[in-house]
């Protein structure tokens, strides 16, 4: 019940913020939701700290509305990170060992503008 009760506000109250907000104001993604909320990094931080209160953790992820892998994610980075590792992270690689050198993706820009080619 506590859970449901969570997730309809956290729905409801990240819509309007979402919607009278720009994306640059919002930052991380989680913080769009109020602290109450298991998915913010408050929420995160609670949902961690009871599983280290020796709860079983299947019992607070179903508390909390969330997945059990969801749950063993956040509390392996609360392990690793403290605090830190509650707040969302960029799904960006780090490198890129494939992409084309500076001087080809130049080449190409300049020959799509010259040409007017858009792609498919």
């Amino acid at each position: 019940m506590l859970a449901a009760v969570w997730t309809q506000r956290c729905v409801l109250r990240g819509r309007a913020e979402r919607s009278t907000s720009t994306t640059a104001n919002l930052g991380a993604s989680c913080n769009a939701y109020p602290p109450e909320c298991p998915t913010h990094a408050e929420g995160r931080r609670r949902l961690c700290e009871r599983v280290d209160a020796g709860r079983p953790l299947a019992h607070i992820a179903d508390e909390g509305g969330v997945s059990r892998a969801t749950l063993t994610n956040w509390y392996r980075r609360w392990l690793a990170f403290g605090e830190a590792g509650q707040f969302d992270r960029s799904s960006r690689p780090s490198s890129q060992p494939t992409r084309s050198p500076d001087d080809v993706e130049d080449m190409v820009i300049h020959l799509r503008q010259r040409d007017h080619v858009r792609g498919r």
